[in-house]
Parts: structure tokens; sequence; C-alpha cells
């Protein structure tokens, strides 16, 4: 899975709903070494078309992550929006792991918060592209933002 010699980057995206998919897809489509993790067969059977490296997963223990091998990857997107508690938990058994980057949808601020005192970045995909389709859409002289 790991290539050491080129040094390329690992990455591995927890949670397939339309943000985590997406991102996965795009990643694979980049070229980048991809783990993806869902606990819906059916998604993970959509995922195998983009990564070998597709598991379902119903329970996100240390022990079940480890033997994965999410701790060899350098950047983890933690893409759960369903279940916070189970988004919180599943942020800190990542980082838990040693992995140095790891990344957190939150749906709000205080979601956000919690998060980012867990040492997570976190993300907004929901306010971050109303955000960017507001700038788009209402300036004249914008190409691109």
């Amino acid at each position: 899975m790991r290539n050491n010699a080129k040094k390329e980057k690992l990455y591995a995206v927890i949670g397939l709903g339309r943000f985590g998919f997406s991102l996965a897809k795009r990643l694979a489509e980049a070229g980048k070494d991809l783990i993806v993790i869902d606990r819906k067969e059916t998604v993970i059977n959509d995922a195998v078309t983009f990564t070998d490296n597709a598991y379902m997963m119903t329970d996100l223990s240390k022990e079940n992550l480890r033997n994965v091998g999410i701790q060899n990857c350098d950047t983890v997107i933690v893409g759960i929006g369903s279940d916070f508690a189970v988004s919180v938990l599943t942020t800190m058994i990542v980082l838990q792991l040693g992995v140095p980057h790891v990344i957190a949808k939150a749906l709000t601020e205080e979601q956000g918060c919690v998060l980012d005192k867990l040492g997570a970045e976190v993300v907004y995909p929901e306010r971050q592209l109303a955000d960017w389709t507001a700038i788009r859409y209402s300036a004249d002289h914008i190409l691109d933002y």
C-alpha cells in the first residue's frame, strides 16, 4: 500500500457520506494512496471502484483502526456527520494512534470547538461551500475564489 521509496503521503477518509465520498474519490483521482472506511456495504462497494483499500467497519475501535493501518497515514479526514459522539471518539482515537494531520468535519460551531480542542483541524463543508458560492455569484469581477 505504501511506497516508502517515493515517500508518497497516505490518506484516509472515515465516513463516506456526501462529503467524505466526494473527497475520497477526488483524492484517488489525484493519484493519492488512500484508505476509506464506512459502515455501509453499498458505499464500500462503490468505493472499491477507486481504491483497493476500502473497509466496511461498524466498530471504529482503536484495534480495528490499527488493523487497517490508520496509524500509517499522514492525513486522516473524519467525515462522520450523522453521529457526533462517534465522530469525536474516532477523531480522538486517530490522534492517539499518532496520525500527524487529522481533519474533522463539523456541522456547528459547538462541534467545531470540541474537535479543535482534541487537536483536529476543523472543516465546515456546507458553510464553506455556501461562503464560496455567495462570493462567486455576488461579485461581478471575480472569476473564481
